[in-house]
């Protein structure tokens, strides 16, 4: 008795999990379908769906020789159900209040759908991107320019939301030596290599000129001790107090494509990950995101993640 109850629990959280591809209105697989991808009696299987139905999971209709269908589901029962933990997201570190905006609005916005889910921040579009590929997380923020970059890359990765321009970076200032030793031309940029996004930048800005490695948070450090002359900064923010007095700050007027690209943010995951797929697709509208990062920038919205 224990080893069939065992079972039943097992196939019931197979199919709660194989529903979260199927869509309110989408015919569900056969029984026979799920019997025979696990080998199990028809039975078995006609228990599971009872007992999805009686948890008030899903509600299904059947419609003759076309099918059943499923007609609603509760997404964060059916989540339980399926018996699946938080979904990860990675984030860039929210060392501006358009990220801290960003955070806001992507915590709102998920928790419309009442699965569990936790956000975790880390410097760097590339190193991201890998945890994704790599299974480390579950879905992961970018630009729109890194975004190109990985979806061109990485054929398992989808996007799944897109937000309007300036939700990502919304302006740039150049940093340099307050007192340069050396003219422009021979100047050292510093670059984060971890950032597909910061290496544009400053080639855009600084064509041609030499560079080296610097991680992002280190960059003002390491130009006001002499390793590097210049770089760029997405928010001044990133200019601690102790070292500012020694540099100089000029904002960036240029908008060129590589600016405008990098301004969008874009939600990636993994093409075979229907369940938070459809966590996506039912969530309110992904506008809302923007609109409450615009209310935390403007101090209207408590910034909350």
């Amino acid at each position: 008795m224990e080893q069939l109850e065992n079972r039943t629990a097992f196939v019931t959280r197979h199919l709660a999990r194989r529903l979260l591809s199927v869509s309110p209105g989408e015919r569900i697989p056969t029984t026979s379908d799920i019997a025979g991808e696990l080998g199990v009696g028809f039975g078995t299987v006609e228990k599971a769906i009872v007992a999805l139905r009686h948890g008030n999971v899903i509600k299904t209709r059947a419609r003759g020789q076309m099918g059943t269908f499923l007609l609603e589901r509760d997404l964060s029962r059916q989540w339980t159900a399926a018996g699946l933990g938080a979904a990860i997201g990675l984030l860039p570190i929210p060392n501006s209040m358009l990220f801290v905006g960003l955070a806001t609005g992507i915590t709102a916005w998920l928790e419309t759908t009442a699965v569990p889910f936790t956000l975790n921040f880390k410097n760097g579009g590339r190193i991201r991107v890998a945890a994704l590929v790599e299974g480390r997380a579950d879905f992961a923020v970018v630009s729109r320019q890194t975004a190109d970059v990985a979806l061109a890359e990485y054929a398992d990765l989808i996007e799944a939301v897109a937000l309007p321009e300036r939700s990502y970076y919304a302006g740039h200032h150049i940093v340099s030596r307050l007192h340069p030793e050396k003219p422009r031309d021979e100047w050292v940029i510093g670059v984060d290599p971890t950032s597909f996004d910061h290496a544009s930048f400053c080639e855009a800005l600084f064509p041609g000129l030499a560079t080296r490695n610097v991680r992002y948070v280190n960059l003002p450090y390491a130009i006001a001790k002499g390793d590097i002359d210049a770089t760029a900064v997405h928010s001044l923010s990133l200019v601690p107090l102790e070292v500012a007095q020694s540099l100089s700050v000029a904002p960036v007027e240029q908008w060129d494509e590589t600016l405008r690209k990098a301004s969008s943010a874009v939600i990636l995951c993994r093409a075979d990950n229907a369940p938070l797929r459809a966590v996506f697709t039912e969530a309110r509208d992904p506008v809302q995101i923007h609109e409450i990062q615009q209310a935390v920038i403007a101090g209207d919205h408590e910034p909350e993640y």
